[in-house]
């Protein structure tokens, strides 16, 4: 549960505060108490060590001991144990008595209050040592309990503490000559003596103020210029540019930085000429060490690309770095390419010296094809998530890597991830890409985790009980003499009850209480019916926001999955849902406005929610392919659990697996799952970004009939191998395999692979190429196979349609999406009987599909539509609820796969068209791709999804047509478009329309993507 360095920490500072270690058990006091409070609050009976009264008074002695003591960076590890003990002892509590004080109307002062005086010394030791993440935490946790006073007698007093308080974690001062009493405490003198309780505070405080001026000093304020010089960074803009950062970090309170975020030192891994890689868990500050990157290649006079593996993180990245960068002058932005065979927008971007794009590795790879010459001022791409290089995309990722290096030599790469399973295959990657790597690598946590199981005790009668693993040093085969037992006495279980209903029970009190929860479930129906059987025993209801309200009712014409049960504070949440849908989701969980989510996997690998408990309610799942269950790996459990605790906002999470005890002692229960929580770190053995592909090589690939069906590859795997393959023997006549082994031999990933394997790849891919011109030497088919990887026959068949008559007809008659509509679907109806066709649908759950039904469905999403009249149009399932989930994943997900076809049949047309690039420049065949994928059918209405942040297509319909500027095209209408929506949110009474659903929905979304 802890580990070895911060048990050894309780015998350094408890001999130092002079208390004998083994009377105080520390750990077992403090985390006793916090489970006390967390089993009260939801109506359990605990059996746990510790007393919140005994915790309390030998943190007390430790924290004088520190207030008294002068800075040093032995104690900052102590301030970490006692700012933790506090907040662990605190913590819970503050939020349950703020609630009661709430609806009785009664408040203390701040300094009267116990469990703010507990909840501010966690705060003060918690920065005095440089824990800003954790500090940050508490202070939130705070500003909670004041809202939750109302308008109380002495919220003034709370009002004043919290605005000082916030001071000093930024780093700033009072700018006012008189002092409130909290700005005199922290930081200036008192005209009269003060009490003990206040000289501690004072005494913290100084502390605090003094490593701020040491942090920033190590950044090189105050001498910027040498600084950046020892860095190779010479000349006033670069020294003025740094100034403004440092003054930047401060503003935002980023002026102290954890042992894991230094590493070996700034002067190690802060330099332009290193490449770095970061393995810290997540919330450890991965993105401010990528920021601190970015900041010196802007310095530098660079421009910086971000790499994420989904438009949600990507959306995230942007707007964290937008507030890091934009009063600096830097353009932050989400690339605005698209990832399409021939991606719009590839000229834009880019423009500015100072630039930062985030974006996924398709888009890149997107812009890398279309227009290589955009990225010849890149001097830093950072790849977050970097575990995606082992997953499917991986080819993606490295070839963009790979062909930034070769564009641009002197671009540096930042590799980062929170899985340590993966950090000697990056290593191994990183260091072929470069001879100078620097590493930043911890494993320790800014949050800290309780795990444990619920599972069923037998008797007198059948009852959830969860059992957690004491504090001490874990292992896998470790055994549990003394766990910690939460017994709920005023629940019972039936006979049949599913491992889901036994978790559900426990999820029903939590609920009750307000503690954060996630429920993870195997299958996406399965959320929603049980938050509706959770939100059913919820009494308690509550307004949504009206403005999110009325943005579900435009996109949807339904009610919403979310909304009912949103009120009772749960919600579902899963891939089936619209991305609108999961995006309000995040938000109100953030907000407060929801305490519970039943969610599938797919929450673990989107944006960190704030949660204190995630609960598992399956270790396996069903795998299609092998038409059996397969068992989760630990990386998949850990990731699911590790939503519990977020740093910054939740400093402890609970983390439970469910499990029948099955006749065995809950006891053994608790132990048998000790595999999930304490196996040791097992570093990965597979493949990484091409290799992975290659690995999948074999000789079935050498038969000329592989061509038609495809074998055994998915289609995506399929149409990569197919690319590389024509890609590197173009414009080679005989030695196929000398030409791809050349080629193999560039990708850093091939150097762990043998070379008679990488000889018999390349032999096997030589055929493959070889099979390809026996069937063809139409240059143009050639082409589009290396462009897009598609199927011989859909392409051939494209290249004949795009030169037929009823091509010319349509361009003429303006009604070429319909004309591409019904080539696209004639082209999947050739290849229905096909092995790739029928394993694509398979893999979507879509063999029953009517392909005409999903046409007349794709263009009703392209014409504003909204979902439910697209769910009747396409009925996939004859049960309403199965239906919504089905044709909304199809929308979210699968239809990109789809929408290779049209950009293949764009393809076909450029080659045909090529040299006429005025008839390509007004073919409405170029941008159907892009319009198939997001849901419009004009420049307009995509300019203005992509403006409101994406999500709200029927809203961004109906603002293209009230606003539609004249003269005006790409950037520049995008930047008219963004003024007005600026414009609408700050004097609202200009947004005149007859529509208030509409006008609702407007201004909720001007408000949420507008930071100025």
């Amino acid at each position: 549960m802890y580990s070895t360095s911060l048990q050894g920490q309780i015998v350094q500072i408890s001999e130092y505060a002079g208390v004998i270690p083994g009377e105080v058990s520390l750990l077992n006091q403090i985390t006793g108490a916090f489970i006390r409070v967390f089993a009260k609050a939801i109506g359990a009976e605990v059996e746990s060590p510790g007393s919140l009264l005994e915790a309390s008074l030998h943190l007390s002695l430790l924290s004088d001991a520190l207030a008294k003591s002068e800075p040093s960076e032995l104690f900052d590890r102590f301030h970490y144990l006692v700012g933790m003990g506090f907040e662990q002892t605190g913590a819970l509590l503050a939020r349950f008595n703020a609630e009661i004080e709430r609806e009785v109307g009664y408040s203390t002062p701040p300094l009267e209050n116990d469990d703010w005086y507990r909840m501010l010394l966690a705060f003060l030791h918690y920065l005095a040592g440089g824990h800003r993440v954790q500090a940050l935490s508490v202070l939130r946790t705070m500003e909670k309990i004041k809202s939750s006073l109302g308008d109380g007698e002495h919220i003034l007093l709370y009002e004043s503490s919290i605005r000082a308080l916030w001071l000093l974690y930024r780093g700033q001062t009072p700018y006012r000559d008189r002092h409130t009493y909290w700005e005199s405490l922290l930081f200036g003198p008192m005209d009269r003596e003060l009490s003990h309780q206040e000289n501690r505070i004072k005494l913290l405080a100084r502390q605090v103020q003094q490593r701020r001026d040491i942090i920033l000093g190590d950044l090189g304020q105050g001498n910027e210029g040498e600084w950046l010089a020892r860095r190779d960074i010479l000349g006033l803009a670069a020294e003025v540019f740094w100034r403004d950062y440092l003054f930047g970090l401060a503003n935002r309170g980023i002026t102290t930085f954890t042992r894991e975020q230094v590493g070996p030192g700034f002067d190690e891994w802060l330099r332009v000429e290193r490449d770095l890689l970061v393995i810290l868990p997540t919330g450890s500050g991965k993105t401010i060490v990528g920021e601190l990157r970015s900041a010196l290649a802007l310095a530098q006079g660079r421009q910086v690309l971000w790499l994420l593996p989904t438009r949600a993180l990507v959306r995230q990245t942007q707007r964290e770095l937008f507030g890091a960068f934009h009063k600096q002058g830097v353009v932050v932005e989400e690339l605005p390419v698209t990832e399409d065979f021939t991606p719009l927008f590839a000229d834009d971007g880019f423009s500015q010296q100072r630039y930062i794009a985030a974006t996924t590795p398709e888009k890149l790879a997107a812009l890398l094809r279309a227009n290589p010459e955009a990225v010849a001022q890149v001097g830093l791409v950072v790849l977050d998530e970097a575990q995606i290089l082992s997953e499917v995309r991986g080819t993606n990722a490295e070839f963009v890597l790979l062909k930034l290096k070769q564009l641009v030599p002197d671009c540096h790469i930042v590799l980062m991830t929170a899985f340590a399973d993966t950090q000697f295959a990056l290593e191994r990657l990183l260091e072929k890409f470069s001879d100078n790597v620097a590493r930043l690598i911890s494993e320790i946590r800014p949050t800290r985790r309780i795990y444990g199981v619920i599972t069923d005790e037998l008797r007198p009668q059948r009852r959830p009980i969860a059992m957690l693993y004491p504090p001490g040093i874990q292992t896998e085969d470790g055994y549990t003499e003394t766990p910690i037992c939460l017994h709920f006495p005023n629940t019972t279980l039936p006979k049949q009850a599913s491992q889901i209903e036994m978790a559900k029970r426990v999820v029903q009190l939590t609920h009750s209480v307000g503690v954060r929860t996630v429920l993870f479930v195997q299958q996406k129906l399965w959320t929603e019916s049980n938050a509706r059987d959770i939100a059913r025993r919820t009494e308690a209801r509550a307004m949504l926001p009206v403005g999110d309200l009325t943005r579900l009712q435009l996109e949807l014409e339904r009610p919403s999955a979310i909304e009912e049960d949103g009120a009772c504070g749960v919600s579902p949440h899963h891939a089936g849902l619209s991305i609108l849908e999961q995006h309000l989701v995040e938000k109100w969980l953030h907000d407060g406005v929801i305490k519970t989510v039943v969610a599938t996997p797919t929450l673990a690998q989107g944006v960190n929610l704030p949660f204190d408990l995630s609960i598992v309610s399956f270790r396996t799942r069903f795998n299609s392919r092998l038409g059996a269950n397969e068992e989760l790996s630990n990386v998949e459990i850990l990731n699911m659990l590790g939503r519990a605790g977020r740093a910054g906002y939740v400093s402890d999470g609970v983390c439970l697996l469910t499990d029948f005890s099955r006749e065995r002692s809950t006891r053994q229960t608790l132990d048998d799952s000790r595999r999930y929580f304490f196996r040791p770190i097992q570093q990965m053995t597979g493949y990484l970004g091409l290799s992975r592909l290659l690995s999948l090589v074999d000789e079935g690939i050498s038969d000329p009939a592989w061509l038609s069906d495809l074998g055994e590859l998915t289609f995506h795997e399929a149409q990569g191998l197919i690319s590389f393959a024509l890609d590197a023997t173009a414009g080679v006549e005989a030695d196929y395999v000398e030409s791809i082994m050349q080629r193999i031999r560039e990708f850093p990933s091939t150097s762990q692979m043998a070379v008679d394997q990488i000889v018999h790849i390349a032999s096997i891919l030589a055929n493959l190429v070889g099979n390809i011109h026996a069937y063809t030497e139409n240059a143009q088919l050639i082409e589009a196979l290396v462009k897009t990887g598609m199927p011989l026959e859909v392409l051939d068949f494209y290249l004949t349609e795009v030169q037929s008559e009823e091509y010319s007809q349509a361009r003429e008659q303006d009604s070429s999406i319909p004309w591409a509509d019904t080539v696209v679907l004639k082209s999947l109806q050739l290849c229905q009987a096909r092995n790739w066709y029928q394993r694509l649908i398979g893999d979507m759950k879509l063999r029953r599909m009517n392909l005409e039904c999903m046409f007349a469905s794709i263009t009703l999403w392209r014409n504003g539509t909204p979902m439910s009249q697209i769910e009747r149009t396409w009925v996939l399932n004859q049960r309403e609820v199965d239906n919504r989930i089905k044709v909304g994943e199809f929308f979210n997900h699968d239809i990109s796969v789809f929408t290779q076809f049209w950009g293949a049949l764009a393809v076909c047309e450029s080659l045909i068209y090529k040299d006429f690039p005025e008839w390509l420049d007004r073919s409405i065949l170029q941008k159907l791709p892009t319009y198939t994928r997001e849901g419009v059918s004009t420049d307009l209405e995509h300019d203005w999804l992509r403006v409101i942040g994406g999500m709200d297509r029927v809203v961004a319909h109906r603002l293209a047509e009230i606003i539609a500027p004249d003269n005006v095209e790409g950037r520049e209408r995008r930047q008219y478009l963004r003024s007005r929506l600026r414009e609408w949110k700050y004097f609202p009474q200009n947004l005149v329309i007859p529509d208030d659903r509409l006008r609702h929905a407007i201004l909720s979304v001007a408000d949420e993507v507008i930071r100025d």
